[in-house]
């Protein structure tokens, strides 16, 4: 996976190539921008999704009331976490949105690359 790609620089190009004629193509029918705007909806919810994932794992569930709303809110649960608990879930926060931003600005490298190519070839975006 992504330590072949490391190791071989041609697959790289492979894919910046194929990611050009994608933009390139994404161009012409006017659709470039919409996607780029998908692509950043996108990373929210992910970013979203793996906090959220992060705190099911880490924490006891909330007690329910008599209506089945939770009893203690979020931020209460979390403040009454001792020091250790607290750290560890910022830890496994931190590494879970270090993947989401390293896959996300390989992904924005590659476009800049791609519309970079695209204006040095003079089609307009």
């Amino acid at each position: 996976g992504e330590n072949r790609m490391a190791d071989d620089p041609s697959s790289l190009v492979d894919v910046e190539d194929r990611l050009l004629a994608l933009a390139l193509a994404l161009v012409r029918v006017g659709k470039l921008r919409d996607v780029l705007t998908e692509l950043k909806d996108a990373g929210e919810r992910e970013v979203l999704s793996g906090i959220k994932a992060v705190l099911r794992e880490q924490m006891p569930p909330a007690e329910a009331g008599p209506n089945g709303e939770e009893k203690a809110p979020l931020a209460e649960r979390l403040r009454v976490l001792e020091a250790d608990e607290f750290l560890a879930l910022m830890q496994r926060q931190y590494k879970v949105l270090a993947v989401i931003v390293s896959r996300f600005a390989n992904v924005h490298g590659l476009i800049c690359a791609v519309l970079k190519a695209q204006e040095e070839g003079g089609e307009g975006v």
